[in-house]
């Protein structure tokens, strides 16, 4: 993420959404642990883990959002769970993900947002910051596998396991034409919880349906922004 590596080491558990389904989400007048140097307040009842934004921002005077490539920085790719058990990895396996597999990772990830504002169609999908846009950056904080990478694992040896892993994102909303940052999310999830052979295919799969999720929050909470579903501003 272009502003620097603060907002990782903030966030520790994505997506932007203003709304809940028990209660409405509101700007509060307490900051936020997202906020760094920027004056970004904690939102109530989110549907992520952490969201924070801005008091004062006209919402409604934006329609159209550009999307970042997610940041998968290197010491992410070590994917192996926290307290795991040195005795139940094999011989040769391994947990680290390859560049290439992250890079696709990326690719999936930027498809679903993409994907998800052209079927809305409410707001336009630019390759360019300006008046109007919402440029959403976006950066990998962890990531946590089920098992390890299927390239390493004995190819005559099937693998099941209740999910593909874990991931947790961060990112934010910077205003297109000032570069002004204007709200910040976290949030971590698990793959789909369902008994399945662990391979590439599955949890590519796996990865894209939370990818997608995600990227509905993020369109609903931003279309819930304009309509003024944050309430009132902080006091700034």
């Amino acid at each position: 993420m272009r502003t620097g590596p603060g907002i990782a080491a903030m966030a520790l558990a994505t997506l932007l959404y203003a709304g809940c389904e028990s209660a409405p989400s509101t700007l509060t007048t307490e900051p936020s642990p997202l906020s760094g140097e920027d004056d970004l307040y904690a939102i109530d009842n989110p549907r992520v883990d952490l969201a924070a934004a801005r008091p004062n921002v006209d919402w409604a005077s934006y329609d159209k959002i550009l999307v970042d490539d997610l940041i998968i920085p290197d010491e992410t790719l070590n994917a192996e769970p926290e307290g795991q058990s040195r005795s139940r990895t094999g011989l040769g396996e391994s947990w680290v993900i390859s560049r290439e597999d992250a890079d696709k990772l990326a690719a999936e990830f930027r498809d679903e947002v993409v994907e998800e504002f052209e079927r809305a169609e409410d707001f336009s999908v630019v390759d360019a910051p300006g008046p109007g846009v919402l440029v959403l950056q976006t950066q990998v904080v962890d990531i946590e596998l089920s098992a390890p990478t299927e390239d390493s694992r004995d190819p005559f040896k099937e693998v099941y396991t209740e999910e593909a892993g874990s991931m947790t994102i961060a990112g934010q909303l910077v205003d297109g034409e000032s570069g002004q940052v204007v709200a910040r999310f976290a949030d971590g999830r698990y793959t789909t919880s369902m008994w399945q052979e662990n391979n590439q295919v599955r949890n590519l799969a796996d990865a894209r349906r939370l990818f997608s999720e995600w990227a509905g929050l993020l369109h609903d909470g931003l279309a819930n922004a304009r309509a003024g579903g944050l309430g009132a501003a902080a006091a700034g």
